[in-house]
């Protein structure tokens, strides 16, 4: 009986043992899940902290566009240029800025929800198990929560210090920008006083004047534009604190609310540019200076340059139908005519780059050698026997190389060590000679090569196709004709320069020994007029006949039709006049005309009529198709894959 009491008390006394361990484990869970359940409402607090601050964000951001781009108008308004970029400048820094914190915070967000649904689903399932939170150390966060440090402070995500310093940098530095942009703003938007104006008018109308090209005899002025002049000239005519800028700016509303293009004439055009032009003339009192004539030209210079960009779509809607139609018809038959050669256009052999002789003295080229060793500068084919760059050949063919006289050198005739070139070519061996597979002559490299690189070096009148390729940029009537004179005028020199180099070419013996008439009567109308055809083909002009009408729309009549400006634009029009109309036969173009359309296959005599039968099975079979696709849309409807 003593054992067996014995025995009951020990059992008695480890249950309550076990009983008491079991809710001290009980406690400590229900202690652990109560400071989670705490750590999810400070995570949650913190998360709606930055969702607002996230709203924050983007409403700054709104604010900041809306703000920004008020002021860009009425720096537009005032025509200052240099404000305009830095309002720019600002706008784009403060955008990146907010953009980066909103970013920021989606990274908070992001890490804060994935705590708090670890912590959550944590309470949920695993509390009973007795076992920590996975991804979380929740005793570190408690402790942390405990001593009062912030919940971002806690949270960690991939690459948060640098995103932080990042976010950081560009806040210093939007808000060091916005500081210089307010103080440029205070400095820059105070009106000028009107003797200011004229200082700075009389400055833009003194660029670029010691280089200007000025015809007394005709008035007509051009000079090359600046960008200090096109700067300086729009700041003080585009500033609608002023008059002038107020009275542009009703002139273009009532221009582009007069609807089509079309409804405003040449003529109105012109009668603006005289009116603004006379009332600057009379307010800055340019009557009374000096070279009135001469300031008067070179502000109807700058006017057009400035005015003719804002109405570029008016004066490309007063091109004609028939102008248009020109044009198409003009740039199919260039199409063509662009793949002759300059001898098939009539163009005089003495007025062309000299060529090397048909003969076996002729200079051999090595093709093994790369294309920029081989083409050593000869766009310039004037300078003969002279080298611009150094070859690029070994010292031993350095020795070897021979210039002819007369030629450009575009590459080192490379022959057998120690053997003369005449000599080898008299004596052919087959150790000496070369071979037609690495080495051909000069001439047919040059006319049977298919690189572009080479082709493009070979085109004469180089200056003058880029001179009058010009038109393609611009609108400016102005600009338009200086591109037509300084084309005609390159084709003249360049082709004195041919013909000279040609002349010497003939007397070293290098080409074939000719008598060359005089310069003075080789170099006639009739010996340009295909030079100048050859240019207007190459130069690649998209409109040639729209820019001729807008010069004869909006350029005075006696620019036109007298002195070298006349005699050119004439020029010019007759060679377009002449590539719209030529026969492409004449020039050796052949368009071949396309082939008839093949007939189609016979029919085979062994296919089944159809009968009745084939008809209703056609029809069945259409109907199960019918059936199965009404299935598959009903299964999609219901949500199926």
């Amino acid at each position: 009986v003593s054992w067996a009491k014995r025995g009951m008390r020990k059992g008695a006394h480890d249950g309550s043992a076990s009983e008491r361990e079991r809710e001290r484990k009980e406690r400590e869970r229900k202690m652990i899940a109560k400071e989670a359940l705490a750590a999810v409402n400070v995570v949650r607090d913190a998360l709606d902290q930055h969702e607002k601050k996230i709203l924050s964000l983007q409403e700054d951001k709104r604010h900041v566009r809306e703000e920004m781009k008020r002021d860009l108008r009425r720096w537009e308004r005032y025509a200052i240029m240099e404000l305009e970029q830095k309002c720019q400048r600002t706008l784009a820094m403060q955008l990146i800025s907010i953009s980066t914190n909103v970013d920021l915070e989606f990274e908070y967000c992001h890490a804060l929800m994935s705590v708090m649904n670890q912590l959550q689903t944590w309470i949920r399932k695993e509390c009973h198990e007795n076992s920590k939170p996975k991804g979380v150390d929740l005793s570190l966060l408690l402790e942390r929560l405990k001593d009062g440090a912030v919940i971002d402070n806690v949270i960690r995500f991939p690459n948060m210090e640098h995103k932080i310093l990042e976010c950081k940098r560009l806040s210093s530095e939007s808000a060091a920008l916005v500081e210089s942009y307010k103080v440029e703003s205070r400095r820059l938007q105070v009106k000028d006083p009107f003797s200011t104006r004229k200082v700075k008018l009389l400055k833009v109308l003194a660029i670029g004047d010691e280089n200007a090209e000025w015809d007394e005899t005709y008035g007509r002025y051009w000079r090359a534009e600046t960008a200090e002049s096109r700067d300086l000239f729009r700041a003080l005519m585009l500033d609608e604190r002023q008059s002038e800028g107020q009275l542009i700016r009703r002139w273009r509303a009532l221009v582009h609310s007069s609807g089509a293009p079309s409804r405003v004439s040449p003529n109105a055009v012109q009668a603006f540019f005289s009116h603004i032009i006379r009332q600057i003339v009379h307010r800055y009192s340019l009557r009374y200076s000096a070279n009135y004539m001469r300031k008067v030209a070179a502000l109807d210079l700058l006017m057009g340059r400035l005015v003719y960009p804002l109405i570029s779509s008016v004066v490309c809607g007063l091109q004609t139908d028939i102008e248009r139609k020109q044009d198409r018809r003009f740039q199919r038959k260039s199409k063509h005519l662009r793949q002759v050669s300059p001898e098939s256009l009539d163009i005089r052999p003495y007025f062309l780059p000299p060529k090397p002789l048909k003969n076996s003295a002729e200079r051999m080229i090595d093709v093994r050698r790369p294309l920029q060793s081989i083409v050593e500068d000869s766009s310039d084919r004037m300078d003969a026997g002279t080298v611009k760059k150094p070859l690029r050949s070994t010292p031993s063919q350095k020795k070897n190389v021979t210039v002819v006289p007369g030629m450009p050198v575009l590459a080192p005739v490379i022959t057998p060590k120690a053997v003369d070139l005449s000599s080898s070519l008299a004596s052919t061996t087959r150790s000496d000679t070369l071979t037609s597979k690495r080495k051909m002559s000069e001439r047919q490299y040059w006319e049977t090569s298919k690189s572009k690189k080479i082709r493009r070096r070979r085109w004469p009148y180089r200056k003058a196709r880029e001179a009058l390729s010009r038109m393609n940029q611009t609108v400016v009537a102005h600009d338009l004709l200086q591109a037509v004179l300084e084309a005609v005028r390159c084709i003249n020199s360049e082709a004195k320069e041919y013909y000279k180099a040609n002349e010497k070419a003939a007397e070293s013996g290098a080409i074939e020994s000719k008598k060359l008439p005089p310069l003075a009567e080789a170099l006639n109308a009739d010996a340009l007029f295909p030079i100048v055809v050859y240019v207007v083909l190459h130069s690649q002009v998209e409109e040639i006949f729209g820019c001729l009408g807008t010069i004869e729309r909006f350029v005075k009549e006696h620019h036109q039709t007298r002195g070298e400006s006349g005699l050119s634009l004439s020029m010019i029009r007759a060679a377009a006049n002449y590539i719209h109309s030529c026969e492409l036969s004449r020039h050796g173009v052949s368009l071949s005309p396309r082939p008839p359309p093949s007939p189609p296959p016979p029919r085979p005599s062994n296919i089944k009529p159809v009968g009745p039968e084939d008809v209703e099975q056609i029809v069945k079979h259409q109907e199960e198709l019918d059936k199965f696709e009404d299935v598959k849309r009903a299964i999609r409807q219901a949500g199926f894959s």
